[in-house]
């Protein structure tokens, strides 16, 4: 085509006219499309220009009507739009330069015109063809782009709300999931309240259960008690009934045994004298009495047995009851324990399966969270896929609409592919979404069921049946299967179950056995301490039994050899009374011989008391001084003697009472006797002595001188013999009665004078251990100078009578007194353990405390002083003579003692080592060490031997005692 162009005419022709109706139709015509690219424009403004730019080239061209040659650039832009260029040139949308040179061409257009014009015609009416193809081309596209946009923003409102959608489905179902797993909470709590309540209520019947079982023990054991204490009381009468015919039965024997010995002592003296018969009589009621003393001593013994067996029955039935109520109370305590440890057992069961449970549910709750998570994981999963899918189907349909409107040839067909297109869109829309919904169902469904399955798994029961069946639609309407997840959810769920349960039931089966094995070995320990129990009770009744019957059998021992000792000191003082009646016997016969004899005896014989009251009064008597037998008995002697000489005989008696200094008694003298009618005349006197209970008897023999004078020489050797004669009657009279009197009053241990009665000869005998008193009277020697004999005779009696009242208190025996010197001896004859040595001790602090103390009622101001000594160790002791025995002490100790007390102080205690030792162990005394002293050779009378020096010794004083109740000297 040519560039070149020519004037235009600016005349109008018809044809102009012709072609102004079309160029505005054609004008409204592009207005619509304006109008639609308005409306919908935006991101297609570059494309809606260039269709502007079109239509207004051609309203342009149009507008000339063939006035105004068309220029090259023109046509070039019109043939470039009709080629369907990409980019517009430049000569296409600036039609106003067309204009403005139209006026310069317009002259060789005109001239042209001729030539051209039916070329120009043709290229015109194509033009048009091809600007109106372009301008459809243009419509097409505009409409194109409108639908395209709507399609997009249809397509972002499609995902907006399938996004708002799908996070509404997330949270229905995270708050589905929610709600679900509180109102688990709350049913799970809701159960483990009731299981806490019933256990609660199990637990307080069980302690009801328990207390009415220790009731019921309580109650067990009182009524054995009782049981007990009724038999007891059975026993109790039937034995107090059996020792009460017992005593009866004893007093019945001992009567049947008095009343036949009674008949045969009446058989055995009938045949007697009456002497014998008397005597026999004598012997017979101490044989009874004796007897009866025994019998007495019998039923003592009897009673002491008898109280014995009742102590030992009800120490026994103490010991049973005790027994019996330890027992109880151990069972009792053995079934508490047992039942407190069923309640620990069953706390502890309790738990454990509550920990189990908690642990389970922990568990369970781990599993349904995460099986949660998993899930929306998956479902957010879908939606991204769902998204994904829906974006491709967007961009697919819109290529396809595209496609479809560029290759389609009219808008109809446009519409309708856009409203198939989103029918199609919507369909498959609808059907992501269903599946979306059966897949959040299925989930839904999954969890709501998660209970069951929960339930189902502690119960060991696993579902068969699974949520996650099915297939899943995918995003672009085709169908995933998802049997492979399920699959796997079950497989974790059971294989989750399998393990919780086995893990419960090994935890709870290890809890059973070790609660097995501690009831067992609780059981054992019961078994064991009940056993302990009843074989501690076993051995102790045994013991008890034992002691019991070596009780028994020593109180009947003890109760034997009693009886044993009294018959036979019944028989020793049958024996000594025997010998005294024999003895008493020997005296009335001699009694009345000496009376006969003071009978037909011509010498007067009259008997005095110690105050010269005249007891007897012979016949001879009579005779010699003129008194009858009555007037003499009772009156003093001196009637029968002168004034004068009955004054020097009565003070020559009271001297021999008080010093004991024989002036008138055992001599004969002559004096002058006294007749009833004052008659002067003289007489041989002789005094003799005889003691009788302590009391002083006197027989005066007094013969009358005056006729016998100058016969005195012829009858002398008569006289002499018949009072040789006299004398030797009274002296085996003296004798005899010495010898009763020394059996029975002899200061002698009762051993030795039992031996000594029975006429044994007494053994001397050696004690291992035995505490020796020595004691001296410090100037004795020179107090006796300045007395008068009497009064140291009244003195010494004295304080030996003070002595004697103090050794009666304790365990001691008074060995000897020889002037101002008193031996005192603990031990012996009779042994006495480890006492002896504070017996004496004691003793000596309370002679001490007495001599402190002691006032002569003759001379008040006389202040007496002793020394004491004490010893302990060996000491032989035996019997000295067999005339007048004396019980002595020989060895080392007896020395050791004298010179313990002649080297001690005056007013002190002075004692050995020997001693300090025993009183040490003793405790309770106050002693001071003197230290070491020199010991000098002395011997004590009493042994009579030599003694060699003890040189150094260490030696103590004993001060006092604690709690000693009399005053002593200060120190």
């Amino acid at each position: 085509m040519s560039t070149s162009t020519g004037p235009r005419s600016s005349a109008k022709t018809p044809a102009d006219d012709a072609t102004a109706a079309p160029t505005q139709s054609a004008a409204a015509a592009a207005q619509r499309p304006r109008k639609i690219i308005a409306k919908y424009g935006g991101q297609q403004g570059e494309q809606n220009n260039r269709i502007l730019s079109a239509e207004s080239s051609f309203s342009d061209v149009t507008a000339l009507n063939g006035q105004a040659p068309i220029p090259d650039m023109l046509i070039t832009g019109q043939e470039a739009a009709a080629s369907g260029a990409a980019e517009p040139t430049p000569q296409a949308v600036l039609p106003t330069a067309a204009g403005e040179t139209g006026a310069e061409s317009s002259l060789s257009i005109n001239s042209s015109r001729q030539t051209t014009k039916s070329t120009l015609y043709e290229q015109m009416r194509k033009e048009c063809e091809r600007i109106e193809e372009n301008l459809l081309r243009a419509r097409r596209e505009v409409y194109l782009q409108a639908d395209v946009a709507f399609l997009m923003q249809r397509s972002d409102t499609e995902l907006s709300n399938l996004q708002i959608a799908q996070a509404k489905e997330i949270k229905e179902k995270i708050e589905s999931f929610e709600k679900n797993m509180k109102g688990r909470s709350e049913r799970k709590e809701t159960k483990k309240f009731q299981r806490s309540t019933m256990r609660r209520t199990k637990y307080r019947d069980m302690l009801i259960l328990k207390q009415q079982t220790i009731s019921k023990a309580a109650t067990a054991i009182r009524l054995t008690v009782v049981e007990q204490r009724e038999a007891f009381d059975i026993l109790m009468v039937h034995v107090k009934a059996i020792h009460e015919q017992q005593r009866i039965d004893e007093a019945s024997a001992h009567e049947r045994k008095l009343d036949f010995e009674k008949a045969i002592n009446n058989l055995e003296i009938d045949s007697q004298p009456d002497e014998v018969r008397d005597n026999l009589a004598k012997q017979f009621q101490v044989r009874q009495t004796h007897q009866a003393v025994l019998n007495k001593r019998i039923n003592e013994h009897l009673r002491e047995v008898q109280m014995v067996e009742v102590r030992h029955i009800k120490e026994k039935f103490d010991f049973e009851r005790n027994c019996a109520e330890e027992a109880g109370n151990l069972k009792v305590l053995h079934a508490a324990r047992i039942a407190e440890q069923i309640e620990a057992h069953v706390l502890e069961m309790n738990n454990e399966k509550e920990r189990l449970q908690a642990e389970h549910e922990a568990k369970k709750q781990v599993l349904i969270t995460h099986l949660h998570q998993v899930e929306v994981k998956r479902l957010q999963h879908a939606h991204r896929l769902a998204l994904r899918n829906m974006k491709s189907e967007q961009e697919q349909r819109l290529a396809a609409f595209k496609h479809q409107r560029l290759s389609g040839n009219g808008l109809g067909t446009g519409a309708g592919s856009i409203s198939s297109k989103l029918t199609s869109k919507m369909a498959s829309r609808q059907e992501s979404n269903a599946d979306i919904d059966d897949a959040s169902s299925d989930r839904s469904s999954q969890v709501s069921a998660s209970p069951s399955r929960i339930a189902a798994g502690i119960n060991g029961i696993t579902p068969a049946s699974s949520t996650f069946g099915g297939t899943r639609r995918s995003g672009n309407g085709s169908h995933t299967p998802t049997g492979s997840h399920i699959s796997e959810d079950d497989d974790i769920r059971s294989t989750h179950s399998d393990d919780s349960r086995t893990h419960r039931v090994n935890a709870i089966a290890s809890l059973v056995a070790n609660q097995r094995q501690e009831k067992t070995n609780l059981m054992a320990t019961l078994k064991a301490e009940m056993t302990e129990l009843e074989q501690s009770h076993s051995a102790q009744m045994g013991e008890m039994d034992e002691e019991q019957r070596l009780e028994l059998e020593k109180l009947v021992m003890e109760q034997r050899e009693e009886l044993e000792l009294l018959r036979a000191l019944q028989e020793k003082e049958m024996l000594v009374e025997q010998s005294v009646h024999e003895a008493e016997m020997v005296t009335m016969v001699e009694r009345r011989v000496l009376n006969s004899v003071f009978a037909s005896v011509n010498d007067g014989i009259i008997n005095t008391t110690s105050d010269g009251t005249i007891t007897r009064f012979n016949p001879a008597a009579v005779e010699i001084f003129g008194y009858t037998a009555a007037e003499a008995i009772g009156q003093n002697v001196s009637i029968l003697m002168p004034d004068d000489i009955a004054k020097d005989h009565n003070r020559f008696i009271l001297s021999y009472m008080n010093t004991g200094i024989k002036k008138v008694v055992g001599k004969s003298r002559r004096l002058e006797g006294k007749c009833k009618n004052g008659e002067i005349f003289p007489m041989q006197l002789s005094l003799s002595e005889v003691k009788e209970q302590d009391e002083h008897l006197f027989t005066a023999v007094a013969r009358d001188l005056t006729k016998k004078v100058q016969l005195e020489n012829e009858i002398r050797e008569k006289e002499e013999l018949e009072q040789r004669e006299l004398q030797k009657l009274i002296g085996e009279l003296d004798v005899t009665k010495a010898k009763t009197e020394d059996l029975l009053s002899q200061m002698l241990p009762r051993s030795v004078a039992n031996q000594l009665m029975d006429g044994k000869q007494v053994t001397p005998q050696t004690f291992d251990n035995a505490t020796v008193f020595f004691l001296d009277v410090v100037g004795f020697t020179t107090m006796c100078a300045s007395m008068h004999p009497t009064e140291t005779v009244s003195l010494l009696d004295a304080i030996y009578n003070t002595f004697d009242e103090v050794i009666q208190k304790y365990d001691a025996y008074k060995v000897e007194t020889i002037g101002d010197s008193y031996l005192i001896v603990s031990g012996i004859p009779t042994p006495n353990g480890d006492r002896h040595a504070s017996e004496i001790a004691t003793l000596a602090l309370e002679i001490m405390s007495k001599v402190h103390l002691f006032q002569f009622e003759r001379n008040p101001s006389l202040k007496l002083r002793v020394r004491i000594g004490l010893n302990t160790g060996p000491v032989v002791a035996g019997v000295v003579g067999t005339k007048m025995p004396r019980y002595c002490l020989f060895g080392d100790t007896v020395n050791t003692g004298s010179r313990m007390e002649s080297t001690s102080q005056p007013m002190r205690i002075q004692i050995s080592e020997s001693t300090h030792a025993m009183l040490k162990a003793a405790g309770g005394f106050q002693i001071v060490d003197r230290g070491e002293i020199e010991v000098k050779a002395k011997c004590w009378c009493v042994c009579g031997a030599a003694a060699q020096g003890k040189g150094k010794m260490r030696t103590y004083f004993l001060n006092g005692k604690e709690n000693f109740p009399y005053e002593l000297p200060p120190q």
